[in-house]
């Protein structure tokens, strides 16, 4: 067995945006591979529990169709995501403050 441990989940979440950066740059208008969509949903699901408003998290996975959407947009679902997830802060022990306003999502 191996003795590293899997990376935290923000640096899991920054990797995960610099891939669909890269994926979105250089097609921006096609749509997400399975592959993508799959590790995108995984991330939703783990990075919900370990974020400052789960709710967010679950209402992207159950309702954003991904396999209709562009590689821009999956990217962009990111960005409006990423800065729930909670970093770690080694001198307080008090849970991170959320952002002060979510903008809301076309899901439809």
């Amino acid at each position: 067995m191996s003795d590293e441990q899997e990376p935290d989940i923000q640096t899991q979440t920054l990797e995960l945006g610099r891939l669909l950066a890269q994926i979105a740059e250089r097609d921006p208008g096609g749509t997400p591979a399975w592959q993508t969509i799959h590790v995108f949903r995984e991330w939703l699901a783990v990075a919900g529990h370990s974020s400052t408003d789960e709710r967010y998290f679950a209402d992207v996975l159950e309702n954003y169709a991904a396999e209709e959407r562009s590689n821009d947009d999956l990217f962009t679902v990111w960005e409006l995501l990423h800065p729930y997830v909670a970093q770690p802060d080694d001198d307080n022990d008090d849970p991170p403050e959320p952002p002060k306003r979510f903008i809301g999502l076309p899901m439809g």
